[in-house]
């Protein structure tokens, strides 16, 4: 389940093919819990702007580009 979020979508799917485990992604990003990483991907919880930069580097994904995709999303009036 994404609810329809583009984002979640594309997390889920380089977290999935990334072969690291959520745990360890948890920890690169700054999240206490690896319970946060599931709710991104299953777009419970929007990626905070403060994590996009260390997600970015985690899962080895252009940081401009999942900015560009999380603005777009959750802040669309101001993209």
């Amino acid at each position: 389940m994404h609810n329809g979020s583009n984002v979640a979508t594309f997390l889920a799917s380089r977290i999935e093919t990334g072969g690291q485990l959520q745990k360890d992604i948890a920890e690169k990003v700054g999240f206490e819990k690896p319970n946060m990483i599931t709710m991104v991907k299953q777009g419970k919880t929007r990626l905070p702007i403060d994590r996009i930069g260390p997600m970015a580097q985690a899962l080895e994904i252009d940081p401009v580009v999942l900015f560009s995709m999380c603005m777009e999303e959750y802040h669309p009036n101001t993209w």
